[in-house]
């Protein structure tokens, strides 16, 4: 277009435009090349500044004003794509990356650093400045308001630059965040990426800003979200017990994010409370006012605010780095609704997989009449289908990912309250079949072991309330058997003798007896139902069994110290002596093995573990 059609316009006489048509026909040609040139960067994404060839409009027959004119659309032209340029949408230019969380913002941020430099480099050609001088030369309007126009892009470009300064620490951890695939890491990035939200929080004036810092953590929330979600997947209820342990962990990663932003929160927001005070402090000073302080002075004083120059927003435009109160939100926030709703579902479906996990084991409780009758095994095989069909039909429901909270349907909603309300009818029969079971047991080993066969059934909430009293019963009998065994032990070391041991081995194997005693029901109670050792009464117990236990201990380290300090140095010597040797006073020959030795031999296995065996009998045991 610059090599045939503006030289064709510009020709006079034959094959040239006549003279009374170049004029107009040089705007409308302009104006065309203008838009084209604009199209082509739009279509690369780039702003692009429509430049006329000025030396040839100057060279030209064309009069002074209409290359005034032109040149006046030319910088109106620019002026209109750079307020374009200036005008962000943060959130749309969000959701078209790929990228979640403070990184897209990042990006978007230097996205517009590259575009507000590039439309400065075209300023700063020769063509543009050359335009911008002849027009300044005449006194253009035009010319003096676009100056305006430029300092807006460099204090546009100045606090881009500003920002991405302040988010550019936090890309190592997030990227990171968003790459790891083990729990751990991912724990460990989480308390440096709260102290750099805290060091912009304090020191960046966009991202002080309330609604700034919001959006911020909005987008951080949902990078946690994300990289939780990949730690559980999509495909939950194929592995339940895969899906299980996964569920456990994303939720710790989402627990610790909020756990290190309250501890957080309640520092800085202690912290903005005083700058607050000072910067209210300082108005007060440069006032000339002096303000007596009150809780009733300062209750007024609220009233008058504008008359005292308090805090009013034309001290803040003076002084823009003037602190302003911007408390961190809450936990229930709109910026953390993606986090609160993600750890919400994510405990219901744990709820659900825990659930399957419980039903799961019924079917072969019924199958190997391990519930005690025939008539009661029909009865949990019953149960077991009943859960099985409304499990199949709450997943053929919820197809989709379980774990997105991005659909507003309530599907989900609806299908688990169904299933719970189903799940609490099954855990009420399946209460009323322990209960029966329970009255069959004879003592206190036969509940825990009934326990151990309805594991994970027997500690479901609704199934311990049914079953309160059963399960009083089961710690009151736990008890009485830790205080026997207490009382027994406080009566003294009068406990019969092994006839095939010696004393002090006897001894030893009497007090790990007494801790066998208690320490085997008490491991098959907390991997049956540890819960009820949650209760009041399950703290007493456990209180009482840790005492009693300490003092078996202790008792046993006694002995074992004592049977060491009786051990004679010279032990080890006597293996040297002959092997036999003759009877006195006749030819008979007996075995020459000391008897203090042989005792020490037969006791070593039972008084001491390998690791406390003294050094002075290393030796000898391996001769």
């Amino acid at each position: 277009m610059d090599c045939v059609y503006v030289p064709l316009m510009m020709a006079e006489g034959e094959g040239g435009i006549q003279k009374n048509g170049t004029e107009r026909n040089m705007e409308h040609l302009h104006k065309l090349a203008s838009i084209l040139q604009i199209t082509a960067g739009n279509e690369r994404g780039d702003v692009v500044l429509p430049v006329p060839l000025l030396e040839t409009l100057l060279q030209s027959a064309i009069s002074n004003s209409t290359v005034v004119v032109i040149l006046e659309t030319t910088v109106i032209s620019w002026t209109k794509q750079i307020k374009i340029a200036l005008k962000l949408d943060l959130e749309k230019a969000l959701r078209a990356k790929s990228t979640v969380g403070p990184l897209a913002e990042l990006q978007v941020w230097e996205d517009r650093q590259a575009r507000l430099k590039s439309i400065l480099d075209q300023l700063d050609s020769r063509l543009a400045t050359q335009i911008l001088k002849e027009l300044s030369s005449m006194g253009n309007v035009y010319a003096r308001s676009f100056t305006v126009v430029v300092s807006d892009i460099k204090e546009a470009l100045c606090e881009t630059e500003e920002n991405i300064t302040y988010l550019r620490p936090l890309q190592p951890y997030l990227e990171q965040l968003a790459a790891v695939t083990k729990t751990d890491k991912s724990i460990r990035i989480i308390a440096p990426i709260i102290h750099v939200l805290d060091l912009i929080w304090r020191h960046s004036r966009y991202y002080h800003e309330p609604k700034n810092f919001k959006r911020l953590l909005r987008h951080l929330s949902a990078l946690v979200v994300s990289s939780a979600h990949r730690f559980v997947g999509e495909a939950v209820f194929s592995d339940t017990e895969t899906a299980f342990v996964n569920l456990k962990h994303a939720l710790k990663l989402c627990a610790k994010f909020r756990g290190c932003y309250l501890d957080k929160r309640e520092k800085c927001n202690e912290y903005n409370k005083q700058k607050v005070e000072e910067t209210l402090e300082s108005k007060k000073s440069e006032s000339g006012i002096k303000i007596v302080t009150g809780p009733f002075i300062t209750m007024h004083l609220k009233r008058y605010h504008g008359m005292f120059n308090l805090g009013n927003q034309e001290a803040e435009e003076k002084d823009p780095n003037m602190w302003k109160n911007s408390p961190w939100p809450p936990r229930n926030a709109p910026a953390f609704g993606l986090l609160n709703g993600f750890m919400e579902r994510a405990n219901d479906v744990l709820d659900l997989v825990q659930t399957e996990q419980h039903f799961k084991n019924l079917e072969n409780v019924a199958n190997i009449g391990g519930v005690g009758n025939r008539s009661l095994d029909t009865i949990v095989t019953k149960i077991h289908k009943r859960f099985t069909s409304a499990m199949t039909h709450f997943m053929s429901l919820t197809e989709r990912n379980v774990l997105d909270t991005s659909s507003t349907d309530r599907e989900f909603e609806h299908e688990f309250f169904k299933f719970r309300s189903l799940v609490r009818d099954l855990e009420g029969q399946m209460a009323h079949v322990i209960r029966i079971c329970f009255d069959r047991c004879v003592n206190t080993s036969a509940h825990i072991r009934l326990l151990e066969v309805f594991a994970g059934v027997s500690g479901r909430e609704s199934v311990q309330r049914s079953l309160s009293d059963k399960l009083s019963a089961i710690l009151s009998g736990m008890m009485d058997e830790v205080l026997n065994v207490k009382t027994t032990l406080d009566q003294g070391m009068e406990h019969p003798y092994h006839l095939n041991m010696p004393s002090t081995a006897s001894r030893v194997c009497w007090l790990r007896a007494l801790r066998v005693r208690i320490s085997k029901p008490m491991e098959k109670l907390r991997g049956a139902i540890p819960e009820i050792l949650n209760t009041d009464e399950g703290w007493k117990l456990r209180n009482q069994y840790d005492t009693v236990v300490a003092d078996i201990d202790d008792q046993l380290a006694k002995i074992s110290s004592s049977w060491r300090r009786e051990i004679k140095p010279d032990l080890t010597a006597k293996l040297t002596l002959n092997l036999f040797e003759f009877v006195e006073g006749g030819p008979l020959i007996r075995v020459n093995l000391d008897h203090t030795l042989l005792l020490v031999l037969k006791e070593v296995h039972y008084v001491t573990t390998p690791e406390d065996i003294p050094p002075s009998l290393v030796s000898l045991l391996e001769q």
